[in-house]
């Protein structure tokens, strides 16, 4: 998250516990549930169930109907964010730095509009329930040596500049530093995404 302590609105959402549980289990034992640190933004995978945490419920809404992912040869268009991804990840592993550089210069698809996802953008992709990996088999490419994706978010109130990271194998998020000494800094896999195209009979002028 770029906010931090706590890392949520607190203009929508009062009383803050920094911890709070989901109701997903660990995918490899079910013993074990998800947990959200609200005050850094951070997921935790391995957590018993006999802990003791808050909780914020939530009731389903009204969801997009059809398949959530529409799956052309280079791209993956999600329906339910808008956002569409680079569907083939490269198993090389970059520096934050040249994650955007690759990023930016990426032309799946035909478009030239690409860029490093957000910590939020790439949770989205998430299925906590699953492991190694945790992304839909929509997406593809082989899983590189640090088993790590970038974020463009950077983690604030931090040394060393780290930047979010998720983890493929299990969906966890920590920090990677991109400054400081060479043997500390991160380098991760990374998939790209892009805007939506915004509907030409929306725009005026």
């Amino acid at each position: 998250s770029n906010v931090r302590a706590p890392a949520i609105n607190t203009s929508a959402f009062v009383s803050q516990s920094s911890y709070f549980w989901s109701s997903t289990e660990n995918a490899d034992s079910p013993d074990q549930a998800w947990r959200i640190n609200f005050a850094d933004g951070a997921a935790a995978w391995n957590v018993n169930k006999t802990n003791t945490y808050a909780v914020r419920c939530v009731r389903m809404g009204d969801g997009p109907s059809g398949p959530r992912y529409e799956v052309e040869p280079e791209v993956v268009r999600d329906t339910e964010t808008g956002l569409v991804w680079q569907r083939h990840a490269l198993s090389t592993t970059f520096s934050q730095a040249q994650a955007q550089t690759y990023c930016s210069g990426l032309g799946a698809g035909g478009y030239t509009d690409w860029r490093v996802p957000t910590k939020k953008e790439l949770e989205s992709l998430v299925d906590r329930r699953t492991s190694s990996p945790v992304f839909a088999p929509a997406f593809t490419g082989p899983m590189g040596s640090s088993n790590y994706y970038w974020t463009g978010t950077l983690a604030v109130g931090q040394s060393n500049s780290p930047y979010w990271r998720v983890q493929a194998t299990t969906g966890v998020t920590s920090t990677a530093n991109t400054t400081g000494s060479s043997s500390s800094i991160g380098y991760h896999q990374v998939r790209c995404v892009r805007d939506p195209t915004p509907d030409p009979q929306s725009c005026t002028g």
